[in-house]
């Protein structure tokens, strides 16, 4: 409002005096004419200062919602470059999936197990085992480049038999029939364990070559001659990864008197396993072998090494060679 604007409102419209200006409340003031009846209400009037306040503060709030606005445009600007952007991510990613997946279409295909095979080797819970490639085709009837396919084994030492290792393969050239398989562990050496593993031709290796590396005992005397050798029992001792087997036999001979002596030999294997062939079949092998026995004195001054009875020289076979080991045995015939 101009200054003569505000003049123009303090004179009254009725009779063309100066109005006068009475408090009416807090916030309004009474335009009353002193010469008539005249009267209004109206907001009280600020000073020149307060007006200029208000002013600047009206100035400043629309300034402030402009800038609000303004900032508020942008936002929304950045919003949509942002949609914008990942769309166009989206998009490239969808394209990258695509080729990728028509690339791997294109791909030959491939068995990568097709030409694995799983080689085992040693004694059964110290088993090796190691992977062997041979050679076979593509669907395309190429022959197929192992070196394009990477393959990882679970574990290649400490089996038994019947353990199970997987392979798994993987390949950026080929299209994999087969991303894993699991192969039973077989064909692992097995410590003999107790006699009822053993086949006959088992025990009669076991027995014949411990009869043929019986000593001379006709050696230990002028005179003395040897009668007989006899398997008489077969003993197996088997513990945690070990295995022996005792043979022991009866040995007769006549000395120069006339007298007949009998003492007993044991004859021990150490390590002994069975080994399976491709037929099922087990055939036997084993470590060193030894005689074991005592100094005694059987008659007169003859000395002999071995045992005096069968039961010295079983006692012996459980306590001496392998005390904690299990026991099982048989009576040869």
């Amino acid at each position: 409002m101009t200054d003569t604007e505000k003049n123009a409102s303090m004179v009254c419209p009725k009779c063309g005096a100066n109005l006068k200006i009475e408090a009416y409340n807090d916030n309004y003031d009474q335009i009353v004419c002193p010469y008539c009846d005249y009267k209004r209400i109206e907001p009280k009037r600020k000073s020149t200062a307060e007006q200029m306040d208000h002013e600047e503060k009206i100035v400043y709030a629309k300034e402030k919602g402009y800038l609000r606005a303004s900032d508020e445009i942008e936002e929304v600007k950045k919003a949509r470059t942002r949609k914008r952007i990942a769309f166009a991510l989206l998009s490239l990613l969808f394209v990258v999936l695509v080729f990728n997946f028509v690339e791997k279409l294109n791909r030959p295909k491939a068995d990568p197990f097709a030409y694995v095979t799983i080689q085992c080797s040693g004694i059964d819970g110290h088993g090796k085992c190691e992977m062997k490639l041979g050679d076979a085709k593509n669907d395309k009837g190429e022959v197929i480049d192992t070196s394009k396919i990477k393959y990882q084994i679970s574990k290649t030492s400490d089996f038994s038999n019947n353990d199970t290792l997987t392979i798994t393969a993987e390949s950026d050239t080929y299209q994999l029939t087969e991303k894993s398989k699991v192969y039973t562990v077989s064909g692992l050496d097995e410590y003999l364990k107790n006699v009822d593993e053993l086949s006959q031709d088992n025990i009669d290796l076991l027995v014949s070559e411990a009869l043929a590396k019986q000593p001379d005992a006709t050696k230990n005397g002028s005179g003395a001659t040897f009668n007989s050798v006899t398997a008489k029992k077969l003993i197996v001792m088997s513990g945690n990864q070990t295995s022996t087997v005792y043979v022991i036999s009866e040995i007769n001979y006549t000395l120069d008197d006339g007298t007949n002596v009998t003492y007993y030999l044991s004859a021990y294997f150490k390590d002994v396993v069975l080994r399976k062939n491709s037929n099922g079949e087990y055939s036997l092998a084993h470590g060193e072998s030894m005689h074991a026995g005592n100094l005694i004195n059987l008659i007169a001054s003859r000395f002999i090494y071995g045992y005096a009875s069968q039961e010295a020289a079983e006692a012996a076979a459980r306590t001496t060679q392998t005390p904690d080991s299990d026991y099982s045995a048989l009576d040869i015939k």
